[in-house]
């Protein structure tokens, strides 16, 4: 049986339930990238290893500039890119390299995470002939 119950639908916001999964639709990216800032901030409290898989992309940029600017300790927090691309760091189409420029690099202090790039200063043609063989 699927259940369904709105729980919240102001200012454009609404939230689903469905059998205790929640679906959140947000008016805009920056609603998004508030709550999701938000959320990260709340899974920082909680007890445990903090490792991330993080999305790349263009659509989690605000996210990541978002939360440079909150006052977090991310020391210790590591950060793995879920859908890395295999090019150099420095191509526009790298998501380590969004990830660094809109959000380490961003972040005030020594209290940064540590982004876990697959790529790893490896030559991205090796680590693809590695990946066929």
């Amino acid at each position: 049986l699927w259940w369904w119950e709105a729980c919240n639908h102001s200012a454009g916001s609404l939230e689903l339930v469905l059998n205790n999964i929640k679906l959140k639709v947000f008016k805009d990216q920056v609603e998004l990238a508030a709550a999701s800032v938000s959320i990260f901030s709340d899974l920082l409290k909680t007890e445990g290893d903090k490792t991330f898989i993080v999305p790349g992309g263009s659509t989690p940029v605000l996210f990541y500039n978002y939360l440079a600017i909150e006052e977090l300790d991310l020391t210790g927090v590591k950060l793995i890119p879920s859908d890395e691309r295999l090019v150099p760091e420095d191509f526009p189409e790298s998501n380590s390299g969004m990830i660094r420029k809109n959000l380490i690099k961003n972040i005030k202090g020594e209290n940064g995470p540590e982004l876990v790039s697959i790529v790893n200063g490896n030559d991205p043609k090796k680590l693809i002939r590695l990946f066929h063989q």
